[in-house]
Formats: C-alpha cells, sequence, structure tokens
C-alpha cells in the first residue's frame, strides 16, 4: 500500500513539475510576444495581451493607468525602439498569476524622458500575468532605468 501511495505521489510531483515547465514556456512565449509586437509597433497584439485594465508604473516615473494610456505613449513616440530585448530571470507561479522578473535592454528611436535616441539602456522589469477565460494576459508591470 505504501508503494502505491509513493508511486501516486511520484507521478503527481511529475506531472505538476511538466504543467509547470509547459507554462513557463508559455508564457515566455507571450513575453516574446509582447518584445516582438512593441519592435514593429504591433498595436492589434499588443491590446490582446496587454488586460484592458493593465496598470504601468513606467521608467518615466509615474503610472499609465490603463492599456489605452499605454498605447497612447506609444502613439507618441515614447515607446519606439530599434532594438528591445528581455531577459527573464526569474518566474513566480500562483494559481491565475504568473510574476516574471528580470531586465531589458532597448534603443529608443527618439529623445525620451530618461534616455537619449540611439543610446543603449539597461533597465529593471516585473511583469504580472493573470488567467483571463482561459487566455493569459499581462495585468501590471514595473519598469525602471538602471543608472549606471
Amino acid at each position: 500500500m505504501k508503494s502505491m501511495l509513493f508511486l501516486f505521489v511520484l507521478l503527481e510531483v511529475s506531472f505538476i513539475s511538466k504543467a509547470q515547465i509547459s507554462l513557463e514556456t508559455e508564457i515566455k512565449v507571450l513575453e516574446q510576444k509582447i518584445v516582438t509586437a512593441i519592435l514593429n509597433n504591433d498595436t492589434n497584439s499588443l491590446k490582446q495581451l496587454w488586460a484592458e485594465e493593465y496598470l504601468v508604473n513606467n521608467p518615466r516615473n509615474n503610472i499609465s493607468p490603463n492599456r489605452d494610456a499605454v498605447l497612447q505613449t506609444q502613439k507618441a513616440g515614447m515607446i519606439n525602439y530599434s532594438h528591445f530585448e528581455r531577459i527573464i530571470e526569474q518566474m513566480q507561479f500562483q494559481k491565475n498569476l504568473v510574476i516574471t522578473m528580470g531586465y531589458e535592454t532597448f534603443v529608443s528611436r527618439n529623445d525620451i524622458p530618461g534616455a537619449k535616441a540611439g543610446q543603449m539602456y539597461k533597465r529593471r522589469f516585473t511583469n504580472i500575468w493573470m488567467l483571463n477565460d482561459g487566455r493569459w494576459q499581462q495585468i501590471a508591470r514595473h519598469a525602471s532605468i538602471i543608472c549606471e
């Protein structure tokens, strides 16, 4: 009986580990889709990936209260990059939430508050994803440029 219980627990742990690896891969793919959409100025994709209530503590030291505010920032040329790379260093999984943390490098095409056009900058980020109606959407973000 104990060996059956042990086998059941082992199979359950294996299943959970595989599910977590699958979710980790899915979130990494979604994170990369955002990077690609930003580089391509693809607002249709961003509207799918960012929830309407998307809340951003942005690197310009203010808060964008929803997705439309972030898209307006993009339309104004403050999110217009010739280079953008995101490196995820840590992920945390909770029921219907995933938190990603790491750093990004970017080169803005325009002078923006805190960054000159054509120069490479590094910033730290935290992104929060939530499962909404069977699909993952980013619901919040914090990004800060790292001072050299």
